[in-house]
């Protein structure tokens, strides 16, 4: 019975595990363990999204290496022989540093290079982007403390204003008492 349900729940994974060339693929389910990792983390915004690419590129980095590795190791002309030689590539490439001494001749290691450059660009502008937000975010905290304090300031200057312009309708108040009863006894005469 437990097998039944497994085979019904995991038709994925055991499509991948019966079909070897898709056995790196089973890296991905890294992505859910991040995703879940990322919603519970909660906090800024900022630092999910990095959280997120950082996650998503290491994922999609070691799923290119495997991939670029069993397509490369046995071509002749390839410089990626074994799999720590198609990690350096990957790492290389996935943070645009690209020195060169590993690359891909096959057309699905150049798939898979295509792949992780556009990864290792959207890495590089969200730690940029980050970096940036933090600096706008400090800013921004700095300003609107000012801000705050500057209308903390307007607001006692006004509220004093506010009091004398009271004291001096008093005083005209209690003028015009002292000149209308004069006023109201003489026309009452």
């Amino acid at each position: 019975m437990e097998r039944q349900v497994f085979v019904k729940t995991h038709v994925l994974d055991l499509v991948v595990i019966a079909v070897p060339f898709l056995r790196p693929f089973r890296l991905l389910r890294l992505f859910a363990i991040v995703v879940s990792t990322t919603r519970r983390a909660g906090g800024l915004v900022v630092r999910q999204v990095l959280l997120y690419v950082l996650a998503v590129t290491v994922i999609i980095s070691a799923t290119a290496a495997v991939i670029v590795y069993n397509a490369e190791r046995d071509v002749p002309g390839s410089n990626i022989k074994t799999l720590g030689d198609s990690l350096w590539w990957a790492a290389t490439t996935a943070t645009t540093v690209g020195y060169g001494d590993r690359f891909p001749v096959t057309t699905t290691g150049r798939l898979m290079a295509g792949v992780l450059m556009v990864t290792g660009i959207a890495l590089v502008g969200t730690i940029t982007a980050s970096v940036a937000a933090y600096f706008v975010n400090l800013v921004r905290k700095s300003s609107t403390a000012a801000t705050e304090e500057a209308a903390s300031d307007d607001r006692e200057d006004l509220l004093s204003r506010i009091e004398a312009l009271q004291v001096s309708v008093d005083r005209l108040h209690q003028r015009l008492d002292g000149m209308v009863e004069p006023v109201a006894d003489h026309l009452a005469r």
